[in-house]
């Protein structure tokens, strides 16, 4: 669906990127994007797409953010408030591309590094405002939440790849009643951004 949304809203098609579906949730993302990278071996990834704001006031719905960092929530042990990381398992880093706490930097276009924000990345999407205060508590940095991007980070992280992430703000994180999402502003940001990346507005 936000590949279509895409390709209407923009001239991706009479360029040479190559356009694919990551799948959804992290684990067809990982699976998809290394097929992607061997099948193309790509100069470098933007994943571009919705996620929903932990934030409407800094980050309103509509609206589209390139991502700084991204953090990976729910691997570990426990639920809940009994949920504890990989971090404070004390696991280290499996990959190189992995900070101290398990977070991968990304790439973001000159012109918009001082407004890119941190994402996390979630297997379970936010069911209501309490796991979205919990998941803020853990990660204060990240304003963004979605599906594929640790997951797509790691297979470019593993391929020597750079990556840029891209997300339009269809909702707010927690909210599930879809009538008050709105996708189509969102894509529509995302596809005005990716345009002016595609005619080098953006170094």
């Amino acid at each position: 669906m936000e590949l279509q949304r895409l390709r209407e809203r923009s001239t991706l098609q009479a360029t040479q990127w190559v356009v694919e579906l990551c799948g959804w949730g992290p684990v067809a993302a990982a699976a998809h994007c290394m097929q992607h990278l061997q099948t193309h071996r790509p100069m470098r990834v933007v994943l571009a797409g919705i996620a929903g704001t932990y934030d409407a006031e800094c980050l309103a719905i509509g609206q589209a953010s390139w991502c700084s960092v991204v953090h990976l929530d729910g691997v570990g042990a426990g639920l809940g408030q009994r949920h504890r990381s990989a971090v404070e398992l004390g696991w280290p880093p499996s990959l190189a591309n992995l900070s101290d706490d398990h977070a991968i930097e990304l790439t973001v276009p000159g012109s918009e590094s001082d407004r890119a924000y941190g994402l996390l990345t979630v297997c379970s999407a936010s069911g209501d405002p309490t796991e979205v205060a919990m998941r803020r508590e853990r990660f204060p940095s990240a304003l963004l939440e979605d599906m594929e991007g640790y997951a797509v980070a790691v297979a470019c992280g593993i391929s020597g790849v750079p990556l840029s992430i891209l997300r339009g703000v269809s909702n707010v994180a927690g909210e599930r009643d879809h009538t008050h999402w709105q996708i189509d502003a969102a894509m529509d940001s995302v596809a005005r951004e990716i345009q002016a990346f595609l005619s080098g507005s953006f170094e």
